[in-house]
């Protein structure tokens, strides 16, 4: 060690060869101090590799409680942040939201203050942290379906991977030139609703962005997902057979339900009072379809029927299209009212219009 009293003294040679000594000077005492243990430097959270966009803190905890003057972050050897300290504080941290300009190598170092004077103490251990561009959005369709009927809701879900301090979300739609239009950007939600119409077929995309230390980042672009569109098809037509609704008590009341067109593959459902009718309902339903007829219609039998049958009847359909089954509007809704009269049931029917949704699925 170096520490230790230092004092000097001079002498001269005279005449005849003697040598004249001065007294000694006055002593100055030298303290020597090692550097400071490094300290010990962590960083939260912990990953192999880390997103732009993403937050990470960074610790620098000093192995002591002595005084600390000040605390220097470094970024490979660029001081990155100072905190100035007068603190028996341990640990100190500092936040940094990263970008991938920020990859890099990074490490720390504090002061103390002996006998007036900063001492540094020995550099931390290093922490490389390597930043990647942030991984895409995700896009996707409520409901998912290859096809959609005109005027249907959808809803597109643009979605960024969890740990991200996501500001907000912008959606695109690609024009037929190929190039994109940019949707009104929404700050509170990842979702847009659509109402399916010729101005809102199309290929969408969409990014989220962050604010990074004051400066907007945009991530890459989703995936992209097609909304197309088709018209459903026509609404069915309901009948009653006997049409006059009058039958004897325990007779069969058949409903028919019919379709124009030749799509072969269609299935038809028939409701009352707005519920699917089934054929467990006390075992009062039968299916009287004819095989290999479907596309064109379909009846159910209603087996010994009652004044209790009376109800509410309409019936749809669906196509199938595109590998999805689009259903058709609803028929017009037939209300049917039974009476007895001496061992006979007289059904009152009311045909009304093509029903907008009192029978709901």
């Amino acid at each position: 060690m170096d520490s230790g009293k230092y004092s000097c003294k001079c002498w001269r040679r005279g005449y005849a060869g003697a040598d004249f000594k001065s007294p000694e000077s006055n002593p100055v005492w030298i303290k020597v101090f090692d550097h400071s243990p490094p300290p010990l430097f962590s960083v939260s959270p912990k990953h192999a590799v880390y997103s732009s966009g993403e937050f990470v803190t960074f610790t620098c905890s000093a192995p002591d409680n002595r005084r600390k003057s000040k605390i220097q972050f470094f970024s490979d050897k660029r001081l990155l942040h100072l905190t100035l300290s007068s603190s028996v504080l341990v640990t100190f941290t500092h936040s940094l939201c990263l970008s991938p300009q920020d990859s890099g190598n990074y490490s720390c170092m504090y002061h103390v203050v002996e006998a007036g004077r900063e001492i540094p103490s020995q550099r931390s251990s290093s922490i490389f942290i390597p930043v990647m561009e942030s991984p895409p959005a995700n896009l996707s369709l409520q409901p998912e379906r290859p096809v959609y009927i005109h005027r249907e809701e959808v809803t597109l879900n643009c979605s960024a991977p969890e740990g991200l301090a996501v500001e907000g979300y912008t959606f695109f739609k690609e024009r037929r030139e190929q190039s994109s239009s940019e949707l009104p950007r929404r700050e509170l939600g990842s979702y847009e609703v659509l109402h399916v119409g010729e101005d809102t077929t199309g290929n969408y995309t969409c990014v989220y962005w962050m604010l990074c230390s004051g400066q907007e980042i945009l991530s890459p672009q989703s995936n992209l997902v097609s909304v197309a569109m088709t018209e459903p098809p026509p609404p069915p037509v309901l009948t009653m057979d006997p049409p006059s609704g009058e039958l004897d008590e325990g007779g069969s009341l058949q409903l028919t339900c019919s379709a124009n067109g030749s799509n072969p593959d269609r299935r038809f459902h028939f409701y009352r009072d707005g519920l699917e009718m089934a054929s467990r309902e006390e075992g009062s339903l039968k299916d009287s379809s004819e095989p290999g007829n479907a596309s064109q219609g379909a009846s159910v039998n209603i087996l010994q029927a009652k004044p209790n049958h009376s109800g509410e009847f309409a019936c749809r359909y669906e196509e199938e299209s595109s590998g999805w089954w689009v259903p058709s509007p609803w028929s017009q809704t037939v209300n049917v009212t039974g009476e007895s009269f001496w061992g006979r049931v007289q059904f009152l029917v009311a045909q009304t219009h093509f029903s907008t949704g009192v029978c709901a699925v």
